[in-house]
């Protein structure tokens, strides 16, 4: 019995269309990913000081990985930092985004609007580097918040704010609270476009207060949003870097150590290149994995195949 051949839909004309257009440019990004994590993987499986000829030594680093309680605090930290850095400002990202599009635009004008969406953005233009250095002259022992306490008449409050491990991690979750916050904000404001108003009315109609609106109709509406700026964040929570470099590198010993800080640290700290690769590719793996997971969860609630 011949098996019957599938229609081409007009989804694969358009592929094969412009699909051939795609193939220059992702193949050139297949091959500068590929081959860059590739190398890094091989120079996992050796011993390596970067300056000699590497001695091949199999899994042997990846063994000692995962007995290294260093990279599994690391491992925590970039865990707990998920929270600030992805699930916090997407919350509160919906709030707010809500609040400007559904209050402040209406009442006070898009002026004013525009207004807080670049005060909100602002965190995300200024330089990392600028950022840590102007926290750091705040929560700096002779920092602006202990010269105001102390200025006021309150100099017991006064605090060694990034010398106390669980001082700092608190102060860095409010930081990259701070930091995300305005892209969270852009994107579900851009969301809120799209979602009919009739919808609104109707349920104004019903008698439905804002928070009910926001809780029956906005936060489902931007399902799709959440989806992508959860993806995001939380990978970038993982492979945080920066905002940790500039402000507590990785301190008070360890306690906002990262594995990106950690394999930083392992690369340019002395002869260890081949643990830092291990932990760059472990991560690489993870990373991958967990991006994946995410699309197809995406693809399924929200994608679908058209005709």
């Amino acid at each position: 019995m011949l098996k019957q051949k599938r229609p081409v839909t007009t989804r694969s004309k358009h592929w094969n269309n412009y699909g051939l257009l795609l193939l220059p440019g992702f193949g050139t990004l297949v091959l500068t990913l590929g081959g860059a994590l590739f190398w890094n993987a091989n120079i996992s499986l050796n011993r390596w000081a970067g300056y000699e000829n590497p001695i091949w030594v199999g899994f042997r680093n990846y063994r000692y990985l995962a007995h290294n309680e260093e990279f599994r605090s690391a491992v925590l930290h970039a865990l707990f930092f998920i929270i600030p850095f992805a699930i916090i400002p997407t919350v509160l990202g919906a709030l707010l985004a809500a609040i400007i599009f559904e209050y402040i635009s209406p009442r006070f004008g898009e002026r004013i609007a525009s207004f807080f969406r670049v005060s909100f953005y602002l965190p995300q233009v200024v330089p990392i580097a600028i950022s840590g250095l102007l926290w750091l002259a705040i929560l700096g022992n002779d920092g602006i918040l202990n010269m105001a306490l102390r200025s006021s008449g309150h100099g017991s409050l006064a605090y060694e704010w990034l010398d106390n491990g669980r001082s700092a991690q608190l102060w860095m979750a409010v930081i990259l609270i701070w930091l995300q916050l305005g892209y969270t904000t852009m994107v579900f404001v851009a969301g809120m476009a799209r979602i009919d108003t009739r919808l609104y009315e109707a349920a104004q109609l019903d008698g439905a207060s804002w928070l009910q609106q926001f809780r029956a109709i906005t936060m489902p509406q931007l399902r799709p949003e959440m989806f992508v700026v959860l993806l995001i964040t939380s990978i970038g929570a993982l492979k945080i870097f920066a905002p940790i470099y500039w402000i507590t590198s990785g301190g008070p010993f360890g306690a906002t150590n990262v594995p990106s800080l950690y394999a930083f640290n392992a690369f340019y700290g002395g002869d260890q290149v081949p643990f830092g690769a291990t932990v760059s590719t472990v991560f690489a793996v993870i990373v991958g994995t967990l991006a994946f997971l995410v699309v197809q969860l995406q693809h399924k609630y929200f994608g679908g195949d058209e005709a």
